[in-house]
């Protein structure tokens, strides 16, 4: 039963780096005495190079928290400067007509 959860939470994380634009990538160690067994790597999608498995399964869901915030705040202030801009271009056309 434990492995079942486990594997879900895996692929709901994989699920979550891909929308993200993000790799999650399991090391392939099979040795259990091995530093890097069961630990996981985020990468750009795109990214071919040697990847570093250095985050827990704890970790990934962490750092995919942070990355989709992020960009949660990214696009508010974009949205919250494109609005400014709209706004005081509107301002200025009054202006103008006044004059």
């Amino acid at each position: 039963m434990r492995d079942n959860a486990f594997k879900t939470r895996e692929n709901l994380a994989r699920r979550r780096a891909a929308r993200q634009g993000l790799t999650l990538r399991r090391s392939p160690r099979r040795d259990t005495q091995a530093i890097d067994y069961g630990l996981y790597s985020l990468m750009d999608a795109g990214d071919m190079g040697d990847p570093k498995f250095t985050l827990t399964i704890d970790q990934v869901e962490h750092q995919l928290d942070v990355g989709a915030e992020a960009r949660r705040q990214q696009a508010l202030q974009g949205i919250i400067k494109q609005a400014a801009a709209q706004s005081s271009g509107g301002k200025k056309r009054q202006m103008k007509t006044k004059k």
